[in-house]
């Protein structure tokens, strides 16, 4: 968030693993979990927003949630 110039409230991270998760829920941003038919065995419970498609991920919706 810092190198973008952009606060950690404008700012989104989509991760399909647990890890990934954590570290950006650690961070203090906004996460959608990208549950793709790649990613196996991980745990999206920590994501603010889970999805099974990118075309799920609409500005505006996204805008009202963070």
């Amino acid at each position: 968030a810092k190198l973008s110039g952009y606060s950690k409230k404008h700012c989104v991270v989509i991760e399909d693993s647990t890890n990934g998760i954590i570290a950006a829920k650690s961070a203090g941003i906004f996460c959608v979990g990208y549950n793709s038919v790649n990613s196996k065995n991980q745990n999206y419970n920590m994501a603010d927003l889970e999805i099974l498609d990118l075309k799920e991920i609409m500005f505006d919706s996204l805008s009202k949630k963070i």
